[in-house]
């Protein structure tokens, strides 16, 4: 069978990093007050993305939700957030993740990119997208305990050439996010519910991103790829769109692509459980991750570390798990 061929080499660790959504006020810069050498991280990215990140986070003004701040901001944070606990630790990580925009700090994690190399690519990306949300708006809403295959189904039947609404995210069992064009995204939603759905709930973003609509998206940034050099990946990467570790001649690929396909969380989970990883370690702000990680397996055990005050809190948990 396809887990066979996935080999994480007896380690039992894997680390992921949260996506779009999970920003807030001040994430990731409590790193700076005891280790102001990270200032030349924040300069690196700010210099590559033309941004004032810092200032945004700081701030945590509308700025940090629109999505050309939000995704290089976003990554700052978890990469500062990361750094600072390699500066502790050296883990024994069996394989990264990341959803969605977090697949760029598994890569950086990995060794695939350098940061500047990282925050390049972010800054391109979210220009991309934010281009594409522009030109071709869209909408898309959450769906609570309905089957996947249904709302896969549903979105079939909503879906004609110029109305498309597809599955944007399989977070985990029984939650999906749907995303395209705002009526058929509405429409599809309303279908959801006749068919038994506990609840849909629309998102608030800026665009109908993994899905079609980001297509242009795709065309803009696929080509920008080749002007980057990437590295064979240290340790594993759980790839969004194949929820398969990545294969490097594919990588360009796999990067393109995500911008329209869905994220394949709850199937990256299940081959965490299927390839026998027991801890699972998200970085970044937030708990999202965690979440659906202990609704689609239930015996990963999951320590979320999002600011510095939680290290005792995080050293406690390595320790109970032979990973320090």
């Amino acid at each position: 069978m396809e887990q066979h061929k996935c080999n994480f080499s007896n380690k039992k660790l894997a680390i992921v990093f949260p996506g779009q959504g999970a920003q807030c006020k001040g994430m990731g810069l409590d790193v700076l007050n005891n280790n102001p050498l990270f200032h030349q991280m924040i300069e690196i990215a700010e210099a590559k993305t033309g941004l004032p990140l810092e200032e945004v986070i700081t701030q945590g003004d509308e700025r940090l939700h629109q999505t050309r701040f939000t995704q290089p901001s976003l990554l700052l944070a978890i990469i500062l957030l990361y750094e600072d606990l390699l500066k502790n630790y050296a883990l024994p990580t069996a394989v990264f993740a990341g959803f969605s925009l977090g697949e760029y700090a598994a890569l950086y994690a990995s060794g695939v990119v350098d940061i500047a190399v990282a925050f390049s690519l972010i800054n391109e990306r979210a220009c991309a997208t934010q281009r594409a949300s522009e030109q071709e708006p869209g909408s898309m809403a959450a769906v609570l305990a309905l089957d996947n295959y249904k709302v896969e189904e549903i979105c079939h039947r909503v879906t004609s050439y110029n109305n498309i609404v597809t599955i944007a995210n399989y977070n985990c069992p029984g939650q999906t996010v749907i995303s395209g064009h705002k009526d058929a995204v509405a429409e599809a939603g309303k279908l959801c519910l006749e068919s038994g759905a506990r609840r849909v709930m629309p998102l608030q973003v800026s665009g109908a991103f993994h899905s079609p609509l980001m297509h242009r998206a795709r065309l803009e940034f696929e080509p920008l790829l080749n002007a980057f050099n990437f590295y064979e990946p240290h340790t594993p990467i759980i790839m969004n769109a194949t929820a398969k570790p990545l294969q490097f001649d594919q990588l360009k690929r796999n990067m393109a692509e995500q911008l329209e396909a869905p994220v394949r969380w709850e199937q990256t989970i299940n081959l965490f459980k299927e390839t026998g990883i027991q801890c699972v370690l998200e970085i970044g702000p937030g708990t999202v991750l965690a979440g659906l990680v202990r609704k689609t397996a239930p015996d990963i055990d999951v320590f979320s570390y999002n600011k510095t005050a939680d290290f005792e809190l995080l050293k406690g948990w390595l320790k109970n798990h032979e990973l320090i």
